[in-house]
């Protein structure tokens, strides 16, 4: 017995001397194919990283300077067979396959050793599909990790043209895995508070991210990751050129015109130089950078008509704005920031067209108005045609001379206002009305830019699909069945149908789920004739009179507001020993869109109180508390008086201890 214990302890300690040479040997470290360039696998204690996947080790043997090694991951084998060293090189032999490889010992890939010629992006036209990003954050350091176990990527989603965010779960070894459904090839960002760093995704593609955050390595392994490498080797450009301050005039403008041109051209200039000294820099690369250099430009430079005193950037801009409008890059989700030159590119057009600047306020601020009644002839002459309205000739020319005399030539704080008498037995008649709705007046009055600027199919529906989604946005109510069914007329790319379609559906629902009589719905028949804030206010939280009570300020049409609001979950939990009373003002709302926003975010309950007031008691109240901005927050205490402090719901830790202080 004593000699077989003998034996076995031997076997063990000659088992770990193996492993641990093979260890000291061959890990850390990541191999790239000598011929590709690419990286293909990298060896560490515990496992190895090889296709995208951890394998975990079922053998590993030594013998000399070879190794021998059994990777399984999901129940696959492979046999891996390292073999001596080849001057600073090894030939490995991976499931069958030998290639010379050479381990990595930069932060970034070298360069590849051929130029990569291909041209062009991967383009779904705008099918969803699904990128899976597997990953290792190596070595975190304590303050990392306290940002959470989630990574998190984020992109824009091109009909919205909003920040959409994915997650995944990162273990105990800082090891994750993503699914993120593009529509296209598309610009991504990770996990902005950790590592922040930007890249580019192709739909379809499976990426590994190594982030070493001790040794500062940073490789992306995958069949189609060239790119990727080559942007973390050789980072993209900034143009830090900004329109300053406000009411600028067109000479202010124009000199940041051409300090936005230098600022393009001197990263042109850049990756000019660093293509000259790395001639083996993709193609591809080359391209991206070009059409990022070229996108920021312009969406900085359309950025800057809210920083001008009507709005209207001078000529020479909108010039240079056209020329790339004609020549972007497809598909228009390779660069985050075309979304945002799309939206003002074409709103400033359209503002071009259809808004007349009355005069300056007293700050300088522009007053107009628009020309909705331009567009109503076109709309009743479309629909006459389909045999859908009644309207003659002469009802149509007293339109069109009405929105004539509307134009003025010039800017005057009066201008003339020709009578409304002359056009409304015709805009008031019931079959028309239904078709000059603000959501028709403005698709109409985007659609005819859209004709006088130009653009391609794709462009043209994903432009609607945005405009009409942000009517729904902003009012949280569904399209009027005219504009739904015009939208299914003249759009043809099925995931623009099918994403509108859809926010339309969820509106509906949202629409036809009636919570009048809600308790936590409040009329304010009880406060009628009263006019000053503080009373008011002090009505309005009588019945709470010994709670605290958290007020918000919000309105259906601020941004920041909803966004809020669809945390709200979070907040009742996480403060839910404070036993508190939840009391929303509504601001400048409709009372569907006030009342859809409330069911939509589930906003009832026990504790919960919402009010839409009256406008001018609204303003009363706001003017009382020292309304500033959307959303306010404030605490009242137990007495009913307004506590001075700061309130930050986005800060939900900060919050409780500030209710620590006053419960």
């Amino acid at each position: 017995m004593n000699i077989k214990i003998t034996i076995l302890a031997l076997l063990a300690v000659m088992l770990l001397t193996v492993q641990a040479a093979f260890g000291q040997g061959l890990t850390p470290s990541n191999w790239r194919n000598e011929q590709t360039g690419d990286w293909v696998i990298g060896f560490y204690d515990d496992f190895a990283i090889y296709d995208c996947k951890f394998w975990n080790y079922k053998q590993k043997t030594q013998s000399g300077d070879t190794y021998n090694i059994v990777l399984v991951s999901d129940g696959k084998e492979i046999s891996v067979t390292v073999n001596n060293l080849l001057g600073d090189r090894r030939d490995i032999v991976i499931d069958g396959q030998r290639a010379t490889y050479s381990v990595i010992n930069g932060n970034t890939l070298p360069d590849y050793p051929a130029k990569d010629t291909r041209t062009g992006f991967k383009d779904s036209h705008y099918n969803t599909d699904t990128v899976t990003l597997v990953g290792w954050l190596k070595d975190m350091p304590k303050k990392a990790k306290r940002m959470g176990n989630e990574f998190e990527v984020t992109y824009n989603d091109i009909f919205a043209h909003k920040q959409v965010l994915a997650h995944g779960k990162i273990d105990a070894l800082g090891k994750f895995e993503v699914k993120i459904p593009l529509r296209n090839s598309t610009e991504v960002y990770f996990d902005w508070e950790r590592i922040y760093v930007g890249s580019f995704f192709e739909p379809g593609e499976t990426y590994f991210l190594l982030w070493d955050f001790k040794t500062e390595q940073h490789l992306f392994m995958g069949d189609n990751c060239r790119l990727q490498n080559e942007l973390f080797a050789y980072p993209k450009g900034r143009i830090s050129e900004r329109l300053k301050g406000e009411n600028n005039d067109d000479a202010a403008a124009l000199r940041f015109f051409e300090k936005t041109k230098q600022g393009k051209a001197a990263l042109m200039s850049d990756l000019e130089q660093r293509v000259a000294a790395h001639s083996t820099l993709s193609q591809r690369y080359i391209d991206y950078l070009t059409g990022y250099y070229n996108t920021e430009a312009v969406r900085n430079l359309m950025q800057g008509r809210f920083d001008v005193k009507n709005k209207i950037l001078p000529k020479e801009i909108i010039d240079y704005a056209t020329q790339y409008w004609h020549n972007s890059k497809r598909p228009y989700t390779l660069y985050r920031d075309f979304g945002t030159f799309m939206r003002d590119y074409v709103g400033h057009n359209v503002q071009a067209c259809y808004e007349i600047p009355i005069c300056l306020d007293k700050k300088g601020r522009l007053i107009s108005f628009v020309l909705t009644e331009e567009v109503y002839p076109q709309i009743l002459r479309l629909y006459r045609d389909k045999g859908k309205v009644t309207i003659t000739d002469e009802e149509l020319k007293i339109l069109e001379d009405y929105a004539a005399i509307r134009r003025p030539s010039t800017i005057r704080c009066k201008p003339f206002e020709p009578t409304y008498q002359q056009i409304s037995p015709i805009i008031e008649r019931e079959d028309i009305k239904t078709l000059l709705g603000f959501q028709m007046t403005n698709l109409f009055q985007t659609l005819n830019v859209l004709d006088s600027v130009g653009c391609d199919n794709e462009l043209r529906d994903i432009i609607i699909a945005n405009q009409l989604y942000n009517e729904i946005d902003h009012s949280r109510e569904p399209l009027s069945e005219v504009v739904m069914d015009y939208f299914e007329e003249i759009v043809s790319m099925p995931p623009a149908k099918k994403f509108l379609r859809a926010e339309q559906a969820k509106y509906v629902a949202i629409n036809n789920n009636d919570i009048d009589g809600n308790p936590s719905i409040k009329l304010s028949d009880g406060l009628a004739n009263m006019s000053d804030g503080e009373q008011l206010l002090r009505k309005i939280t009588e019945p709470y009179r010994g709670k605290l009570v958290i007020l918000d300020v919000w309105g259906t049409w601020c941004g920041p507001c909803k966004m809020l609001l669809s945390k709200s979950a979070e907040e009742y939990e996480r403060l839910k020993e404070y036993d508190l009373v939840y009391l929303y003002l509504c601001n400048g709302s409709s009372d569907k869109s006030w009342k859809n926003v409330i069911k939509q975010y589930n906003l009832v309950g026990d504790n919960i109180v919402h009010y839409n007031l009256p406008s001018e008691q609204q303003s009363a109240i706001e003017k009382f508390i020292g309304v500033t901005g959307y959303p306010t927050y404030k605490i009242i205490d137990r007495n009913g008086d307004v506590l001075k402090f700061d309130v930050d719901v986005f800060d939900l830790e900060s919050l409780a201890k500030l209710l620590e202080k006053v419960k």
